[in-house]
């Protein structure tokens, strides 16, 4: 496809939150012309089956190296302008709130930390050290597979398609799949844009991995302050973990460390979830809130991280070949980078040139 001319047929393969931020923009962007142009998106499993349905869902506006700095600027505003454009507060949970390091130690802390007040659902008496990583100008959350399937829902409108099938090739002028049945078939696509996170490396050549990550939601019975609290425990074991806390309006999101013990399956509905590996992040934070203690477990579930392993560590964001982008490799940064993500693509694609962020680090070219 000459860069001049506008696609006719873009297939977006790959339906978490950075397919979906693409297929999202593009529909969005000024010259798109459905009668003209048809965007279709491919997956073999649901709208956000993988990571971009199970991640914690923060968002950090600074917390970002060089490689990555101007599209995490852009896609914060992103998320807060279409918060506000579609009622993201009451549809996934979008809202700003502080974000907190906390240093414990259940067998007697060396020194008694300044808890915020207003939170009052840990156990202070085991805190030793509170530390302020974002406040509300700079860390927000959204509930992700919410945001996934609204932003789908608002691209649907003006014509984009999602279609169940796993892709099993990517060709010059068309993408094969498997359907729902097994069956090979084929879609039409001079543009095709690979965003299927860990799955990226089983489709084009790319340098990226995937790690598993398992995560719990926990039901209170008490109400939980609007805090996200990156953990450093001594358990009374004294064991030392890492805990991450996230407090939605509804539920307590809480994840731990990854592992690479378990291949990545054919699809994102066939990773294996392993019981014990949650019921242990719920015993962590037993010991740090009694409210968290009281309440209980609503999901187990476990996905795994897209991670690029040479050259920045960023994902890669570009073209490969006059027909052919790649989106991928956002590793834990997925959900806080779909959106600008997703507005670059769409100016890749339509316009030729990327105006909104400074990706040059990520170009795929300077790897692949």
């Amino acid at each position: 496809m000459p860069s001049q001319q506008k696609p006719k047929d873009i297939v977006v393969v790959g339906a978490g939150i950075i397919g979906v931020s693409t297929a999202y923009f593009l529909s969005q962007h000024p010259t798109f012309d459905a009668k003209s142009t048809t965007i279709t998106i491919l997956d073999g499993s649901e709208v956000a089956a993988g990571a971009s349905g199970k991640a914690g869902g923060l968002l950090a506006l600074d917390w970002h190296g060089p490689p990555t700095a101007s599209l995490a600027e852009l896609s914060y505003g992103l998320h807060e302008s279409l918060a506000k454009q579609y009622d993201g507060a009451n549809k996934w949970g979008y809202r700003q709130l502080d974000t907190l390091s906390v240093q414990t130690n259940t067998k007697g802390p060396r020194r008694k930390a300044m808890v915020p007040s207003e939170i009052d659902w840990l156990d202070n008496s085991i805190i030793e050290k509170v530390g302020v990583l974002g406040t509300t100008s700079t860390t927000a959350q959204v509930h992700p597979r919410k945001f996934c399937h609204t932003l789908l829902s608002e691209a649907e409108k003006v014509g984009v398609q999602f279609k169940l099938g796993h892709v099993t090739a990517i060709k010059e002028s068309a993408v094969e799949y498997e359907d729902e049945s097994g069956n090979a078939s084929s879609i039409p696509s001079d543009c095709t844009i690979v965003a299927a996170g860990p799955w990226t490396s089983t489709l084009i050549k790319a340098p990226i991995s995937a790690t598993r990550a398992h995560s719990i939601t926990i039901k209170t019975t008490e109400p939980v302050t609007p805090h996200a609290l990156f953990t450093e425990m001594t358990l009374k074991s004294g064991k030392h973990v890492s805990p991450e806390i996230y407090a939605r309006s509804d539920e307590v999101y809480v994840c731990g460390e990854g592992d690479e013990v378990e291949p990545l399956p054919r699809k994102a509905s066939q990773v294996k979830v392993v019981e014990s590996r949650c019921d242990i992040l719920k015993q962590y934070v037993d010991e740090l809130s009694p409210v968290l203690k009281n309440g209980e477990i609503g999901v187990k579930q476990a996905c795994y991280l897209p991670t690029v392993t040479r050259g920045s560590g960023g994902p890669l964001i570009g073209k490969i070949t006059d027909n052919l982008y790649v989106a991928a490799g956002h590793s834990c940064w997925g959900i806080c980078l779909g959106p600008g993500t997703g507005k670059v693509m769409s100016e890749l694609i339509m316009d030729g040139k990327v105006q909104s962020a400074d990706i040059s680090y990520l170009n795929p070219q300077n790897l692949l």
